[in-house]
């Protein structure tokens, strides 16, 4: 195979390539990698190479709209400077770089303290949203609860984190979620006792002037929630439900109880039942209830339940 050299001319519009005459009937043929190849003789000319801009492969529309957004915070007016670039994506000089991260330091420091407890909260609410895997409307709702505790100055004393946790929890019951509050403490940094004084502090002070009314979570999803944890089938977990809908057919009284313990419980009769046996310390530990509430609704499911479970 030989080579020859190509002369090359460009115009201001099209790239526009001669080649030398190779053969009496020359068929050039370009190919994927640049090199163009007669098909004819199999001469290989020398490979292409433009001058052209580097938007010259983008249409007209392309090339105008190709630009870094700006980046915004959150919530307020300030522009986020960003590494070492600009809003449109230039590379900034040294000793602007300086300046501009100066000015954005002295412009954060202006900000008032609702600000910078909300630019410290929302990424937070974010965090834990993600690790709950919830819908985002939920972290949403959340902020929203949350901007208004702010606002009427209820961090003040209290954790932030603990008002993240108790607006999240308020949010999850409003939509009937089945989460729970062990749940919540798992993925925040707050203890036991800060989340539920925020929780009491959220409900009478700030859920009424948003007219939030928090839902109790029915037994049936709770049902379904710690079924999967404890890889029952779904036959099981249809036999519990049926139990759950017996008791309430015969008018059980469940009025101030937790509808975790019957749901583990009817979980529990319903595995025993379908020969996928379960004992009560792993239920227990999937529902996060105590063995002594677990036995009492035992005893409660069965006694509504007398033709089921006869002894």
């Amino acid at each position: 195979m030989t080579y020859s050299q190509g002369i090359t001319q460009y115009n201001n519009k099209d790239y526009i390539k001669e080649e030398e005459k190779c053969c009496d009937a020359p068929n050039i043929l370009r190919n994927r990698n640049g090199y163009d190849v007669c098909s004819n003789c199999g001469t290989t000319i020398s490979r292409s190479i433009t001058k052209n801009s580097r938007y010259f492969y983008y249409t007209d529309k392309a090339r105008k709209t190709k630009q870094n957004e700006r980046v915004y915070s959150p919530f307020g007016p300030r522009t986020i400077i960003k590494g070492n670039q600009d809003g449109k994506g230039n590379y900034l000089e040294p000793k602007y770089l300086i300046k501009y991260k100066r000015l954005s330091k002295i412009n954060r420091g202006l900000i008032n303290g609702l600000e910078r407890n909300l630019y410290d909260a929302l990424p937070k609410i974010l965090a834990i949203n993600e690790k709950l895997n919830v819908p985002p409307h939920i972290s949403q709702e959340a902020f929203r609860i949350y901007l208004l505790a702010a606002k009427k100055k209820l961090a003040l004393g209290r954790s932030i984190d603990g008002l993240i946790a108790a607006s999240l929890l308020c949010a999850l019951r409003r939509y009937q979620i089945p989460k729970t509050w062990q749940d919540i403490l798992n993925f925040s940094q707050v203890e036991e006792n800060v989340l539920l004084n925020c929780y009491k502090a959220i409900t009478s002070l700030v859920l009424p002037d948003l007219n939030i009314r928090i839902k109790h979570i029915p037994t049936e999803k709770y049902i379904t929630k710690f079924g999967i944890a404890l890889g029952l089938s779904s036959k099981c977990q249809k036999f519990a439900l049926d139990l759950i809908e017996k008791c309430k057919a015969n008018r059980m009284d469940t009025s101030g109880r937790n509808p975790k313990g019957y749901s583990a419980a009817a979980l529990y009769l319903s595995a025993s039942h379908a020969g996928e046996n379960k004992t009560q310390k792993e239920t227990c530990i999937i529902s996060q209830v105590s063995e002594v509430t677990l036995r009492a609704r035992i005893r409660e499911i069965k006694k509504y339940n007398i033709e089921l479970f006869d002894n």
